[in-house]
């Protein structure tokens, strides 16, 4: 979009100096809000990948589902393949989709099933296709694609496999690993979790991953988030009931430094984490989200809760939630899929470092204060029509599901919502 005409930035300074002397408003409300849900086909889901506006899950009873959620108000099933086994963990690069499908016993031959992984082809999303079947030892357990190459868990650690040819993946490059749990991924470093303790590994070069510390402060967590370089990491092992929550400085992303040395006790169980800014989002077994404010982690405060849009068997199994652009996917087994618009439960008014100027390191990041200097650097990237300033669907109000939701547009809505929230702070 071009640059607005310049005649505008004279009332614009005005506003920005008259806003700039209203005293703040009180703090913003946390207002989470459901957008839609799904049950069946994905009733019984083991994981999830979204690309592109499609998410691919893998689901007990039906194998690989499609979804469009392109239009958050409105979950539509596009395309499914009905694997041979029931699936576990998938990753998906909008092309071809790689899920797992552990070893089991077969009453058949009165012993064990190697485990495999099926290779299908998404490219027409509502037509997949069976590719392949990889089985024991070429069989992996994805984690992630990542610059076109799979990451995954298998031949005794952590792969990293060549997946140009997808009949037959390739290893590039490996590290041994006597056991391992949930993956987190930050730049270029990837942090998981033995029975010795948090790994704290350098992927930047994907034919030589380096395992860097091996004597991280916990074991086996549930899950690991990361957001404004702290990692969250929840675990149920502790003495303490229910799960606790650790806090890691990653200033030094090849050294975390335990922030709590206690945890912080959190009455739910079997938990994942998603933090994004100075919030961290716990996901349940029955669905429901408990929403805390980390921006000091050793001291996190719930500002608000999501309630599972849908009944159903509250089944021991640790569910998925990730973003999508803005939005929080959910995945639990037994109840389905979800999406809801959490950005109420956001800072989003802290969008620059304080007195920095583009170039300096910190312009356009968030530094933990609302001031003038947001305000500012806001203004400017609307005035150019940059993305950054999409805040909110057009002629929309707060009562709308969509309010907060970019919508590609960049116009007086957006500058509209942003002083809201400026004037609103962050609770």
């Amino acid at each position: 979009m071009p640059p607005r005409a310049a005649t505008h930035l004279p009332s614009l300074a005005i506003l920005a100096i008259s806003v700039a002397a209203i005293p703040s408003a009180p703090a913003q409300t946390c207002a989470p809000m459901v957008l839609d849900s799904i049950g069946e086909p994905v009733l019984h889901v083991n994981d999830i990948d979204v690309r592109n506006g499609l998410a691919y899950v893998s689901e007990d009873s039906n194998g690989l589902v499609i979804l469009d959620i392109s239009d958050p108000l409105s979950i539509a099933v596009v395309g499914m393949y009905p694997t041979a086994r029931p699936p576990g963990a998938i990753a998906c690069d909008g092309d071809v989709a790689y899920i797992y499908h552990r070893a089991w016993l077969d009453p058949d031959i009165g012993g064990f099933r190697p485990s495999t992984v099926s290779v299908i082809d998404v490219q027409d999303p509502a037509h997949p296709t069976l590719l392949t079947t990889l089985e024991d030892p070429d069989s992996f357990r994805p984690i992630a694609i990542r610059d076109g190459r799979l990451m995954a868990y298998g031949g005794g650690g952590l792969q990293f496999l060549n997946i140009s040819n997808p009949l037959s993946p390739s290893v590039i490059g490996s590290l041994e690993l006597e056991n391992y749990g949930p993956m987190a991924l930050s730049g270029d470093w990837a942090y998981t979790s033995t029975y010795t303790g948090m790994l704290t590994i350098d992927i930047s070069d994907p034919a030589d991953p380096r395992l860097v510390d091996d004597d991280g402060p916990f074991y086996f967590p549930d899950s690991i988030a990361i957001s404004n370089k702290v990692a969250y990491a929840l675990s149920d092992l502790q003495a303490a009931p229910g799960t606790i929550l650790y806090a890691l400085s990653l200033s030094d992303p090849s050294n975390p430094q335990l922030i709590d040395p206690f945890g912080t006790g959190l009455g739910v169980v079997d938990a994942c984490g998603v933090a994004r800014d100075d919030r961290l989002y716990l996901v349940e077994p029955h669905g429901g989200v408990e929403i805390l404010r980390v921006t000091d982690p050793t001291d996190p405060s719930r500002v608000g809760t999501i309630i599972s849009p849908r009944d159903g068997d509250n089944l021991p199994y640790t569910p998925t939630g990730l973003f999508y652009q803005d939005m929080l996917v959910v995945a639990t087994r037994g109840r389905g899929v979800y999406l809801a618009n959490v950005l109420s439960c956001q800072c989003r008014a802290d969008v620059s470092t304080t007195e920095s100027n583009p170039g300096d390191p910190g312009f356009g990041e968030p530094d933990g204060a609302i001031n003038g200097a947001d305000l500012s650097y806001l203004v400017e990237q609307w005035l150019f029509g940059r993305p950054v300033a999409d805040l909110t669907t057009s002629d929309t109000n707060p009562a709308d599901p969509l309010f907060g939701l970019p919508d590609g547009l960049v116009n007086g809505a957006d500058l509209s919502y942003f002083v809201e929230v400026w004037l609103a702070g962050c609770g």
